[in-house]
């Protein structure tokens, strides 16, 4: 008997070096609207991971990021693994979740 065989994510649980990811960050009275949207609406790649530190994941992105905490120069900044809410290595399939979130399909 032939059978098709379910699709298995062979990602793991986190992401690595290079992959492409979306972030979520609460507002909170110490975090600016500003700083919020910005990540809402823009894809970053994680170019550095140093799990000794409170915020693991360097996150770089294309565009200077409004100044908040942790950031390492004007377009890198660190997050928590709770924080990324997808990755993936193609940014393409990033770009569709985002446009999905943008437009509430």
């Amino acid at each position: 008997m032939i059978y098709i065989k379910r699709f298995e994510n062979l990602k793991g649980e986190s992401p690595v070096v290079g992959d492409y990811v979306i972030l979520d960050v609460k507002p909170t009275e110490s975090t600016d609207f500003i700083f919020v949207n910005f990540i809402d609406t823009h894809i970053g790649k994680v170019i550095d991971i140093n799990y000794r530190a409170s915020l693991p994941y360097t996150v770089e992105f294309d565009d200077i990021v409004p100044y908040q905490r942790s950031q390492r120069s004007q377009n890198n900044m660190g997050f928590d693994r709770n924080e990324i809410v997808y990755f993936s290595s193609s940014k393409e399939e990033l770009e569709i979740k985002m446009n999905i979130k943008k437009y509430n399909l």
